[in-house]
C-alpha cells in the first residue's frame, strides 16, 4: 500500500511507543501470545442497534492486519491481565492539500474487571503519549458515546476534545431492486477506471481526507468525457461484525434473511465499504449513490444481501432510495489535544470509513 510506504513500520512504531510508556508499570506493548485473549476481549462488548439487534465486532483472523487494511499501523497497548486495550496508530492523510502524519487512537477498552488503578492510570499514559508525539492526534467518537469522553475530561484542563467534524455512517441492505433505480442522471457514465488528477484536486482543496488502498475498486463518473465524481469500494478481510437478534421476531427475520441471501449473518455480515467519494458540486449526492448503488449491483460488483455502507458530512443529506433498512449511525471525529486551542476544518472533508 503505497499510503503506508512513507510511514513507520509496525515494530518501529510500536518501539517509539514503547519507550513513550516504559516509566508505566502498568501497560505495555501487545505480545503475539496475548493476541487470542484480546480477540476475546475486543468481542465482549456488543454494540446496540436500536431495540431490536445488536452488533458484535471481531478484528480475527489477523490483529495486526486488520489495522494494516485500515490504512493504519498500530500500537497495541494492553495490561498485565488483558482487562484493557487502546490502539495508537499512525497514518498518513491530506490536510489542506498536502500529504502528513497524523497518530489516530482507537478501539478503547477498559474491561469491569479492571481495577480503579488501571483507570486512573491510563489517563495519565494518554496525556504522556499526546505529550511525546511528533505530530497531530485526532480520534472518533460515536454521538452515544460522549460520556466516554466526560470521564477523561471533565474539571480537568489539560486534556482536550476538539470536535472538527461530524458525520453520518449510513449501512444499506442491497436489496435486488435496486437494480432498476439511478436512472436520472442524465449523459453520466460510470466507469471501472481511477482518474487520480480529478482525486487530488479536489482533495487539494479540503481540510481532512482519508487516503484509500490501492486494493480497492475505482470508478468514476463521466459527462462528455469529463470526470465530474470518483468512488472506490472495498471488502475488509480481517474483520466482521455479526447480529445478535434481541427478540424472537427479529431472530426469525434473521433466519429468514439467511435463506433467502444464503449468508450467515449470526456469523458474519457481508460489509462492503464505499472507501471514497467525491461528486463535482453540481450534482445530486443522492441521485448520484442511487445511480452507484444500482451501476453496482447489475454490474457484479456488489451482491443482494450484503451490507453497503458509506458515511457523510452530516451537514449534507444523502438519502438514497433504496426500499429497504438502513441504518444509521452519527459520529463525531475530534482532534485530540493538550491545547485548549484548536483552528476548525473550514473546507470539505472526506472520510473512509474503513479508518475509522
Amino acid at each position: 500500500m503505497k499510503f503506508l510506504e512513507k510511514l513507520p513500520s509496525c515494530d518501529q512504531h510500536s518501539s517509539n511507543l514503547k519507550h513513550i510508556i516504559s516509566e508505566d508499570i502498568d501497560f505495555h506493548i501487545a505480545r503475539n501470545d496475548e493476541y487470542s485473549n484480546i480477540h476475546d476481549f475486543l468481542e465482549e462488548e456488543a454494540m446496540e442497534l436500536g431495540n431490536f439487534i445488536n452488533l458484535r465486532y471481531s478484528r480475527r483472523p489477523n490483529l495486526t492486519e486488520s489495522y494494516l487494511e485500515s490504512l493504519q499501523i498500530p500500537g497495541l497497548i494492553t495490561d498485565k491481565k488483558n482487562n484493557f486495550f487502546g490502539v495508537v496508530s499512525v497514518m498518513s492523510v491530506y490536510r489542506n492539500g498536502e500529504e502528513r502524519k497524523i497518530y489516530y487512537t482507537s478501539d478503547l477498552r477498559i474491561s469491569k474487571r479492571a481495577g480503579i488503578r488501571v483507570r486512573i492510570n491510563f489517563r495519565k499514559m494518554y496525556l504522556n503519549i499526546l505529550r511525546q508525539i511528533d505530530a497531530d492526534c485526532f480520534t472518533v467518537v460515536l454521538k452515544e458515546n460522549q460520556k466516554a469522553i466526560n470521564a477523561l475530561t471533565k474539571n480537568k484542563n489539560d486534556l482536550f476534545y476538539h470536535p472538527v467534524h461530524e458525520y453520518v455512517s449510513n449501512s444499506i441492505l442491497v436489496l435486488p431492486i435496486l437494480r432498476f433505480v439511478g436512472n436520472s442522471l442524465n449523459n453520466i457514465v460510470i466507469k471501472q477506471k481511477r482518474d487520480f488528477d480529478y482525486e487530488i484536486a479536489k482533495k487539494s482543496n479540503s481540510s481532512f481526507s482519508h487516503g484509500t488502498s490501492d486494493s480497492d475498486t475505482y470508478f468514476v463518473l463521466e459527462r462528455d468525457g469529463e470526470t465530474v465524481g470518483s468512488f472506490s469500494i472495498s471488502r475488509p478481510k480481517n474483520r466482521s461484525l455479526k447480529v445478535e437478534a434481541k427478540s424472537k421476531s427479529m431472530q426469525m427475520w434473521i433466519k429468514l434473511a439467511n435463506i433467502i441471501f444464503s449468508h450467515n449473518y449470526d456469523k458474519k455480515i457481508p460489509w462492503v465499504y464505499l472507501t471514497s467519494f467525491i461528486i463535482s458540486d453540481d450534482l445530486d449526492k443522492s441521485e448520484c449513490m442511487e445511480a452507484i448503488l444500482s451501476f453496482l449491483l447489475k454490474s457484479g460488483f456488489i451482491n443482494s444481501g450484503e451490507i453497503f455502507l458509506f458515511c457523510h458530512d452530516k451537514k449534507i443529506e444523502i438519502k438514497p432510495k433504496t426500499f429497504g433498512p438502513n441504518f444509521l449511525t452519527e459520529g463525531i471525529f475530534y482532534k485530540v489535544s493538550l491545547n485548549k486551542h484548536c483552528e476548525k476544518f473550514e473546507n470539505s472533508v472526506y472520510l473512509n470509513p474503513i479508518c475509522l
